[in-house]
């Protein structure tokens, strides 16, 4: 008859088997370490900074009215020769309007200018004439009242110089004048004459502006 196991050796080596185990076991856990984890990179756009203007039209409904309304007309009479300008146009300062026949003006500045030169001519010999009979006055030679005259001459051509010149400086104004111009910028709104019309400084005007707003968006 076959001997019984011995039960006390089998249970000693089944616990020494289990205490492996679970040594083991804890072993492997407690030495584990969490893997770290690396950082990405953050991705940066770098731009350079610049100053732009930006235009946006803007769009509205309105009513444009009149700031100021002057009714230009001619300085001098005479026949209009020329309109420059037409309804509607839009004008700056000092842009011509029309234009009156200008051969008159002309022949006036020709004539002042002569009577000018004239005038010089007579003051330079009156001024000649003056020195002299002073020189021979004071020789005793000339008279007192000879004296007297030649001043009196010179200051009478001086006097003609005078005039002669303001007559001169008016021929010209008012050739200058036979071009009317615009006083400031606006807009014609309608002309009162046609070319080829016969206007006087005190009859009705030849043109018709007005002066508007103007808007400007930035």
């Amino acid at each position: 008859m076959r001997p019984a196991p011995h039960k006390p050796l089998a249970r000693k080596l089944l616990l020494a088997i289990a205490l492996c185990v679970a040594t083991g076991g804890c072993g492997t856990t407690e030495s584990a370490e969490p893997e770290a984890i690396e950082p990405q990179p953050i991705g940066v756009r770098r731009l350079a900074v610049a100053q732009t203007q930006l235009v946006v039209p803007v769009f509205g409904t309105g009513t444009i009215a009149a700031h100021k309304t002057t009714e230009v007309g001619p300085r001098v009479d005479g026949i209009i020769e020329e309109i420059f300008v037409k309804v509607g146009d839009r004008v700056e300062e000092g842009e011509p309007l029309f234009r009156t026949r200008q051969v008159h003006y002309r022949i006036r500045v020709d004539e002042a200018s002569h009577s000018l030169r004239l005038a010089e001519a007579e003051l330079k010999n009156a001024t000649g004439e003056r020195d002299r009979i002073q020189v021979l006055h004071t020789s005793s030679v000339a008279s007192d009242d000879r004296l007297d005259d030649a001043k009196t001459g010179h200051d009478l051509a001086a006097a003609r110089l005078g005039s002669a010149k303001a007559v001169h400086a008016r021929a010209l104004q008012e050739l200058e004048e036979t071009t009317v111009r615009a006083p400031y910028p606006g807009a014609i709104t309608h002309p009162y004459v046609d070319e080829g019309s016969m206007m006087r400084t005190m009859m009705n005007p030849g043109a018709h502006q007005d002066r508007r707003h103007r808007a400007y968006l930035r």
